[in-house]
C-alpha cells in the first residue's frame, strides 16, 4: 500500500509540474516580448493560438524556430507570425522595428499613399502589398476589396484574382532589388520552397525576418 501511495504522489507531482508549465502561447508571448513589447507580444501569440497555428507545433519546434531568430526558413509558422504581427502592430510600430527605408513616422504618408493610390487605380500587386503591410489596419477597406473591385476577403489575393501570378518574374525583380517583388514572391510561393526562402531573405539583401522586405528595406517601386 505504501508503494502504491508513493507512486500516486509521484504521478500527482508530475502532473502538477506539467500543468504549471507555461503554454506554447505563453512561451511565445514571453519570447516576443523582447522584440515587440509585452502587449503586442500577447496579441500576436493570442492570434496564433486562436487560428490554430500553435496546435501543430511541439515545444521543441517552437524553441528551434525562436532560436533561429524567428526566421526558420520555409515554415508556415513564420508566415503566420508575420501576418499576426501586421495585425497587432500599427504601421508606425512596424516601421520603428524594421525601418521602412529609414523613414521617420511623419514620413509614413509617403510610404502608404502611393500604394493606396495604385491599388485603387487597378494595380492588384499594390493591393496585395498594401494588405501585407497593413493587414486589417486603417487601409484594409481598400486592400481586402482589391481597390473596391471585389467582395472583402482576408487574404484578398488580388493578383491571383485580377492579375497574373508570376513567381519567376518576381524572383528576378527581387534579385535586382525590388523589395515589393520579394514580398509578393514570399506571399505566393509554396511553403517550404526555395522561392520562399529567397524572398524571406529579400534576395540576399537582408537577414531573415518576420517583417516584410518593403517595410525593412524600403519599397521603392511606387
Amino acid at each position: 500500500m505504501a508503494i502504491v501511495l508513493g507512486a500516486a504522489w509521484l504521478v500527482l507531482g508530475a502532473l502538477d509540474a506539467y500543468f504549471e508549465r507555461p503554454s506554447l502561447e505563453e512561451q511565445l508571448a514571453d519570447e516576443l516580448d523582447e522584440y515587440i513589447g509585452a502587449e503586442s507580444a500577447r496579441c500576436v501569440a493570442s492570434r496564433l493560438a486562436a487560428d490554430g497555428v500553435l496546435e501543430d507545433l511541439s515545444e521543441s519546434d517552437l524553441e528551434f524556430t525562436l532560436s533561429e531568430g524567428l526566421s526558420a526558413e520555409g515554415t508556415a509558422f513564420v508566415e503566420s507570425l508575420g501576418l499576426a504581427v501586421d495585425r497587432c502592430l500599427s504601421p508606425e510600430e512596424i516601421q520603428a522595428l524594421g525601418g521602412a527605408g529609414g523613414e521617420t513616422p511623419q514620413d509614413m504618408d509617403t510610404f502608404w499613399r502611393p500604394l493606396s493610390d495604385a491599388c485603387v487605380s487597378s494595380d492588384p500587386e499594390a493591393c496585395d502589398l498594401l494588405y501585407l503591410y497593413d493587414g486589417s489596419g486603417a487601409r484594409s477597406g481598400i486592400s481586402m476589396t482589391c481597390g473596391n473591385r471585389l467582395p472583402r476577403a482576408d487574404p484578398p489575393a488580388c493578383v491571383d484574382k485580377l492579375g497574373s501570378v508570376d513567381l519567376d518574374l518576381w524572383r528576378s525583380d527581387c534579385e535586382r532589388g525590388d523589395n515589393g517583388a520579394c514580398d509578393l514572391l514570399f506571399f505566393y510561393s509554396p511553403i517550404g520552397s526555395e522561392d520562399e526562402a529567397f524572398a524571406l531573405a529579400c534576395g540576399g539583401r537582408g537577414d531573415d525576418s518576420f517583417l516584410p522586405c518593403g517595410v525593412r528595406l524600403g519599397l521603392g517601386r511606387y
